[in-house]
């Protein structure tokens, strides 16, 4: 390969790159121009400039979704400890906590609870 096809293939990544930063701010194409003009140095720009604002609720969608599954309690489905409600971790003995910590399931107390809704 010749330097110039090296330069160009590196000029490209270069852009590759600013555009998927750019990308997760919301400014696709701002993220490609400075990545192609500027390189790392564009990279960095790109770091520090806020996200759209329909970027920003596209985020809040997503996290929103995200608690909703989390919340999900149909009796008989086992959730994971990242899922307990904020009561139902409030209310955890020590002993609970560590017994959920290592087998992952709702302590037998909150499965009843549960099993009645």
């Amino acid at each position: 390969m010749s330097d110039t096809a090296v330069f160009v293939i590196f000029w490209l990544i270069q852009a590759g790159v600013g555009y998927w930063i750019g990308h997760g701010k919301g400014r696709p194409w701002l993220g490609l121009a400075l990545g192609f003009f500027l390189g790392v140095i564009g990279w960095v720009i790109m770091a520090f400039i806020r996200p759209t604002y329909d970027e920003l609720v596209r985020r809040q969608q997503v996290r929103n979704r995200v608690t909703q599954a989390a919340a999900d309690t149909r009796p008989g489905v086992l959730r994971s400890p990242r899922s307990l409600t904020y009561d139902e971790a409030v209310n955890m003995t020590s002993a609970e906590q560590q017994a959920y910590i290592k087998y992952g399931t709702v302590p037998a107390r909150f499965e009843g609870e549960q099993n009645a809704r």
